[in-house]
């Protein structure tokens, strides 16, 4: 869960409310927020997280899943929290070499195990952890953590491997589903599970991850090209940085060109309909095309702005 978004700060409601305030909440923001209504793009940004926020708490399901988080979040002292990206590569460096580390200091997934508790049977550890996989628990990573490392201690490399197998599965199921629903919010889940994926030797499976995050991405662009051009460059931005970074550098260039087609549309309408108005539009459309060496389309442009202006100024 990401900690610096409270989906009922965002919705601007408290985190006791009813299913009704939060339609209402959602509602009301979505009204002043969305795309269609003009709203600039720092509101876009904000529509998108109410919509994120919504998806979670407008689902009783998804809803106690989220509160049992924050309450985890929320707990005072002997809770330790820390960086899930630094584990990854310890257990998975132990992995590859078939043994586990001299001394093992889990830097990785949130625990609420409390320093003083005294340790469990391992059976039951691993036993917790299996089941919280198999029932697809937003929180398995602390009981994987804890069966992986101790699993490792006994030299139980094989089981322990398996057990980080089916977690990953959990994980790719998850973030896959997480790219359907919100792809906007994805690469953090995308990163860790491809990283995961790819020191088990499951290279395939992450390259086909990243492809789908990239063309979710594209396509959520491509959406904002066509409905608020003006306002789509951060979601171009996104996918254009993800399609370079998995070597997919020529559709950047078409759809940075989309995003010009785009302006230049929004330019042209300007002119027809108001072009004493139309200057900004120009020249953020002229910007792009000249970027994208598409300059005889920057000045041609220019030149219908300012014949438009001169042909209203005889009127």
């Amino acid at each position: 869960m990401n900690k610096a978004v409270n989906h009922y700060t965002v919705l601007k409601v408290s985190q006791g409310a009813t299913e009704a305030e939060i339609k209402t909440a959602y509602r009301k923001l979505a009204r002043r927020l969305h795309p269609d209504a003009g709203a600039t793009a720092e509101q876009v940004e904000e529509f998108k997280q109410v919509s994120i926020a919504y998806e979670v708490l407008g689902d009783g399901k998804r809803r106690s899943e989220y509160d049992r988080e924050l309450r985890a979040l929320q707990r005072p002292s002997g809770i330790e929290t820390v960086d899930t990206r630094d584990l990854i590569g310890n257990i998975f460096d132990s992995f590859l070499r078939g043994t586990a580390p001299a001394t093992w200091q889990p830097s990785g997934f949130r625990t609420a195990r409390r320093q003083s508790s005294p340790q469990r049977p391992l059976g039951d550890v691993v036993k917790e952890a299996k089941d919280h996989v198999s029932r697809g628990l937003s929180m398995a990573g602390p009981s994987v953590e804890e069966a992986t490392r101790r699993l490792m201690k006994e030299g139980r490399v094989q089981e322990a491997t398996q057990l980080h197998n089916e977690y990953a599965n959990l994980l790719l199921r998850t973030t896959t589903d997480k790219i359907k629903r919100v792809p906007s919010i994805a690469q953090d889940d995308v990163s860790k599970t491809a990283g995961i994926l790819v020191q088990l030797g499951r290279t395939k499976e992450a390259k086909a991850l990243q492809n789908e995050y990239a063309d979710a991405l594209v396509e959520v662009a491509r959406h904002s090209i066509e409905r608020v051009p003006t306002v789509a460059w951060n979601d171009v931005k996104n996918a254009a940085r993800i399609l370079s970074q998995i070597g997919r550098g020529k559709e950047v260039s078409a759809l940075h060109n989309e995003y010009a087609d785009g302006l230049v549309g929004v330019a042209r309408k300007t002119i027809v309909r108001v072009p004493t108005i139309a200057k900004t539009d120009v020249e953020n459309a002229a910007r792009i095309l000249r970027q994208l060496g598409r300059d005889e389309e920057a000045e041609a442009l220019s030149r219908e702005h300012l014949d438009a202006l001169a042909k209203q100024a005889r009127r």
